[in-house]
């Protein structure tokens, strides 16, 4: 098809063909336009969103905003939320960790703008070490901040590249390819107020089947927190974290479920022995959330009693020896133990 120009005072002749074309491309600038429809060298591979700048003031191209809500929700113009996803933008804070966009073009204060929320894009991505150390390998927000991200060593975004160097530096992440699953971890110690908050260090793959100390050396400190609450969990227990987001100081928080995989001594300060009972009731007792080095208990107890009086006239006990493991469940019974109680003796 091929288009003509008309001069002025000329009559107006448009074929069909030529005005379905006009229509088309009205259309076209209707379904994919704010702004100009020209090609944008924005960016590689990603998924945009249109996001309105609610920051307070101008942001540059690829710049950072947490995602605060939409322009339109379904109470406003139910056909409108449903047509298009259309967001709005504002400085991050910690509530915003794994839910911001990263601007593909200049916004002023109030403008609506192209982001990539999923897919490869460039932005700045600040680390405290250089290039790509273990801790570098995720990304997310800062707190506070629109310029850049910050390497995490769990995060949204994957770290692609990074220019060498400390501070925040120019990357190439891939939103939506972050980790927000388990990190192996070793505890390193307990904090100080207790509460079942602990320090840590994370673990990495070896290559031949083990876990080793990240290199360079990555720890929580006293933000590692067991769910519930327990205290004492030795130094060294192999635990997996899950990152659950950062408080208002930006540090980031973890937390694990104690699964007794670091199992110790059991602890037998309320277990009898297998004989006559001592005169004085025992004082010990045991609480799942506050264990020491032992972990979990044996507690005895008494299954059978059986006087022989057909035999040796003997008065006799059976007990059985019951494993718990640190969160309280059953998981060993022993075999009977014959405990004499007491024989029969002469009359004088």
């Amino acid at each position: 098809m091929s288009f003509r120009r008309v001069h002025t005072g000329e009559r107006l002749k448009i074929p069909a063909r030529t005005f379905n074309a006009f229509i088309d491309a009205a259309e076209a600038h209707q379904r994919h336009g704010v702004g100009d429809v020209r090609q944008r060298n924005v960016s590689n591979t990603n998924d945009y969103v249109l996001v309105k700048n609610n920051s307070g003031g101008d942001l540059d191209r690829f710049s950072v905003v947490g995602i605060d809500g939409v322009i339109i929700s379904p109470d406003d113009n139910l056909d409108q939320f449903k047509s298009r996803i259309a967001l709005t933008g504002v400085t991050p804070t910690a509530d915003h960790t794994g839910k911001f966009a990263v601007l593909l073009e200049p916004a002023p204060d109030g403008q609506l703008v192209r982001a990539a929320i999923d897919g490869l894009t460039v932005c700045k991505v600040e680390a405290s070490a250089p290039g790509s150390g273990s801790g570098d390998r995720f990304a997310d927000i800062e707190a506070g901040t629109t310029d850049h991200l910050v390497a995490k060593a769990s995060g949204v975004a994957r770290i692609i590249w990074r220019q060498s160097g400390t501070g925040a530096t120019w990357a190439v992440v891939r939103l939506g390819d972050g980790s927000g699953g388990t990190l192996p971890a070793e505890i390193t110690g307990e904090a100080s107020g207790g509460d079942g908050v602990y320090s840590a260090k994370l673990l990495v793959f070896d290559g031949s089947g083990g876990l080793t100390d990240a290199t360079p050396t990555i720890t929580w400190t006293d933000c590692v927190l067991e769910i519930n609450g327990r205290e004492g969990i030795p130094v060294g227990s192999r635990i997996e974290v899950t990152p659950i987001g950062s408080d208002d100081s930006g540090t980031q928080w973890y937390c694990f479920a104690d699964d007794s995989s670091d199992a110790g001594s059991v602890d037998t300060s309320v277990a009898y022995s297998h004989s006559e009972h001592a005169d004085a009731a025992n004082s010990n007792s045991w609480d799942r959330a506050t264990q020491s080095s032992n972990r979990g208990v044996k507690v005895t107890m008494q299954t059978g009693t059986r006087y022989d009086d057909a035999g040796d006239q003997t008065l006799y006990a059976y007990l059985r020896d019951l494993t718990f493991d640190a969160d309280g469940h059953l998981v060993a019974i022993s075999v009977e133990s014959k405990v004499t109680i007491d024989v029969t003796e002469d009359c004088a």
